[in-house]
């Protein structure tokens, strides 16, 4: 007895079975719905015999009588129906495996990410606390740069440690004594900084500086359009440039201030010296000039700075240990017209 092999025409299972089946309904073992066993194409009729078969001593097959019941029908046996094992596809086993290596590369990613920016937000933090406690190395440091290399207009020199050596012996005792004392320390200073008990003399904005004038007077004008006063001075040299500064407000957070960087030859002094530059005046000798200011005591400080273009006039007079004095016309080429004039007298670090 043959089998028959066919497809459920629900979900395309294979199918084995006993011919006795055919015909009969049955159910898919995978789908379960219910199909009909398909029929086998008829055999071919034997070839009608050459020669007369003689039956010898057989009793011929009679025909049945008319009326007698049919002879019983032996019911077919069915075989339990098997399913060829599903394959499983290449191509899904390699879509899985790179879906996989992506998601592990993309969560890889992110996850780095987020360390890195919270390491980052916690060395930011230890700085910011190390620096609000100005004790140590660490705060002493972050406000030499604050105030110098923070504001280096051209970044012609990044300072080094040695940089920074020869600026420390003016700044260490007041940040080893804390950011209160600092504060107190710049009161002091502006309240005995020769020359403020000068008159307040507006000076005029002009880019001629064979016109400027500067004015018997404390170095004032305006910034970015804002009024300006110098409350406190300082004249700081490093290796490489030296850096007369004018700020309103504290040294550590101004409100307003000009700096201006210049570059003398080494072991040059500025005393009894006269710089002029004018807004035409282009070279590696041109002092780089920084002007920054708030636009709101609650926000940061913004900065712009200028290697050209303005008018500028310094005449260093008389220099003792620790100060030096003279006068400045600083007029710069914005919108705002900023200008800043006057008589000065500066502390120093040398």
């Amino acid at each position: 007895m043959s089998d028959i092999k066919f497809s459920c025409p629900q979900c395309g299972q294979h199918i084995t079975c006993d011919e006795l089946a055919m015909g009969q309904s049955v159910a898919c073992p995978v789908c379960q719905q219910t199909i009909v066993v398909p029929q086998m194409a008829a055999a071919p009729a034997p070839p009608p015999p050459t020669q007369p078969r003689i039956t010898i001593n057989r009793t011929a097959h009679q025909p049945a009588a008319a009326g007698a019941p049919p002879p019983a029908r032996t019911m077919p046996t069915y075989r339990t129906f098997t399913t060829e094992p599903e394959k499983k596809s290449g191509v899904k086993k390699a879509i899985s495996i790179a879906v996989a290596v992506i998601a592990f590369g993309v969560g890889g990613y992110f996850g780095f990410n987020w360390v890195y920016h919270l390491q980052q937000k916690t060395n930011a933090e230890m700085n910011e606390a190390a620096k609000n406690s100005g004790g140590g190395e660490m705060g002493e440091t972050a406000a030499i740069y604050k105030t110098l290399d923070a504001t280096d207009p051209d970044k012609m020199h990044t300072p080094s440690y040695s940089d920074i050596s020869a600026i420390r012996v003016a700044h260490r005792a007041a940040a080893n004594r804390g950011p209160s004392a600092a504060a107190d320390e710049n009161d002091d200073a502006a309240a005995s900084s020769p020359g403020n008990d000068l008159p307040v003399v507006a000076p005029a904005w002009t880019l001629d500086i064979n016109s400027a004038k500067i004015p018997e007077g404390r170095a004032n004008g305006t910034i970015t359009g804002t009024p300006f006063v110098a409350q406190l001075i300082r004249f700081d040299a490093a290796p490489t440039y030296q850096v007369l500064r004018l700020t309103q407000g504290s040294l550590e957070s101004p409100d307003r201030e000009v700096l201006i960087y210049l570059h003398l030859k080494p072991g040059e002094t500025p005393a009894s010296k006269s710089l002029v530059f004018a807004s035409d005046s282009h070279g590696a000798t041109n002092p780089s000039i920084t002007k920054r200011w708030k636009t709101d005591p609650k926000y940061a400080l913004q900065s712009k700075s200028y290697t050209a273009g303005y008018a500028l006039e310094i005449e260093f007079s008389s220099m003792t240990p620790g100060s030096i004095s003279g006068k400045v016309y600083l007029a710069l080429p914005d919108a705002e017209k900023t200008v800043v004039a006057g008589i000065f007298k500066a502390q120093t670090n040398f």
